[in-house]
This record gives structure tokens, C-alpha cells and sequence, in this order.
């Protein structure tokens, strides 16, 4: 919602799809809408933004210990590797006090996955995760005041730069 509101401020258009609702809007739905609004303007991207979590059945020694930003696209190099690396260096610029989990084997910041939205959209998309609320440390600044703004506001960064540059070939 501190996303939207400063996005309403400078009067930048989105459509967001999951916000106002406690209600768990399916992933099929969300790519859905989003396919459609992109059919219609070639300036749609879909952002995708999480906090993450790792239980303790997930593997590794120190799991519950996992924190740091990171930042998915869909496997391959396209547009939404140039809208996360434009993530990437928001996140870094702007939370030097955070771990940035990054994997550069492809030459650029973000992960690769799988996941449902990022395959499924037609247009760029990528998925923030914010943090990992199984971190104590992390968990508490993700329920501040002030952790939700400073991540708003690196968002909003990132939203309004890929907003003034999308006349520069970055999305259509």
C-alpha cells in the first residue's frame, strides 16, 4: 500500500491486482489480468512482491539464519532481466546494510526460477523477495514503520525509473 500511495503522489499509472485484499488472489488470475492488460498496452510489466521464508524443513544447516534481498526473473536473458537489474541496483544502492542475495552466472544480479508468474506472464515480469521474515532480525524490520517505507520507497524508485525510461525501448 506505501508503494501505491507514493506511486498515486507522482501520479505514475500502475494496476495492481492483490493490494486492498486479504484475500489470496489465485496466480493463474493474476498473470491473467496481467496478460490481458498487456495485449492492450505494450508498456505493461508485472511486478511480483514477496517477503520471504525458509521453514525448517528446507534443506541446508542454518536455514532459519537465510536473509537478504533477492530478485527472480524467469530463466533466459529478456526485457525483465533489463527491469531487474534496474531492481537490483536500487536494492543495493539502498540497503547497503542488507545482504543483496545475487547469482551472476548469466552476467546480471537476478535469479532465474520457475515460478508460475514469471513463466506464465507475456510481458516482462519480475519478483522481489523483501527480506525473510524466518530471520528475526529481518522479521522485525519488515513489521516497522520504517523498514515498510524504506522498502516503498526503493520500490518506488525502481518503478519510476522503469516508468521514465519505457520511451527508450525498455519495455515495447
Amino acid at each position: 500500500q506505501k508503494l501505491i500511495d507514493l506511486m498515486n503522489q507522482y501520479e505514475i499509472p500502475y494496476m495492481e491486482n492483490t493490494a486492498y485484499t486479504h484475500v489470496d488472489v489465485p496466480l493463474k488470475d493474476r498473470v491473467k489480468l496481467a496478460n490481458e492488460e498487456y495485449s492492450k498496452n505494450r508498456n505493461v510489466y508485472f511486478l511480483s512482491i514477496h517477503s520471504n521464508a525458509i521453514t525448517t524443513e528446507s534443506p541446508g544447516p542454518g536455514s532459519l539464519k537465510a536473509k537478504g534481498f533477492e530478485i527472480f526473473t524467469s530463466k533466459g536473458q529478456t526485457k525483465s532481466d533489463q527491469l531487474a537489474d534496474i531492481a537490483a541496483k536500487w536494492y543495493k544502492k539502498d540497503f547497503p546494510d542488507f545482504k543483496f542475495r545475487q547469482d551472476m552466472v548469466d552476467g546480471d544480479a537476478d535469479k532465474e526460477a520457475d515460478f508460475y508468474v514469471l513463466r506464465k506472464t507475456a510481458c516482462p515480469a519480475f519478483l522481489v523477495e523483501n527480506l525473510f521474515f524466518t530471520n528475526e532480525e529481518e522479521a522485525e524490520f519488515l513489521l516497522s514503520e520504517a523498514g515498510q517505507m524504506r522498502i516503498a520507497t526503493c520500490l518506488f524508485k525502481v518503478v519510476k525509473e522503469i516508468y521514465e525510461t519505457q520511451s527508450n525501448g525498455i519495455l515495447a
